[in-house]
């Protein structure tokens, strides 16, 4: 017996939607680190580039000077 797929859709479940603007707002710091984390294996310069800007903004924060964006030359 063959089944509509409309009857095998779960109407409790919403369709998987990424809200862009509410995915930037909401990615914390801490998200940025567990996914370096994940980063390390397959793309270690790339974690350690976004590592190494975290320290940097860190720093900057202990010592109140204006950061500088990611692409931003010194």
């Amino acid at each position: 017996m063959e089944m509509d797929s409309k009857q095998m859709e779960s109407p409790s479940t919403p369709d998987p939607v990424i809200k862009w603007d509410d995915f930037e707002k909401n990615y914390s710091r801490e998200l940025l680190i567990m996914d370096c984390l994940d980063w390390l294996k397959d793309r270690p310069y790339d974690a350690k580039e976004i590592l190494d800007h975290l320290e940097y903004c860190s720093n900057i924060e202990k010592t109140s000077e204006e950061p500088l964006q990611m692409d931003q030359v010194l």
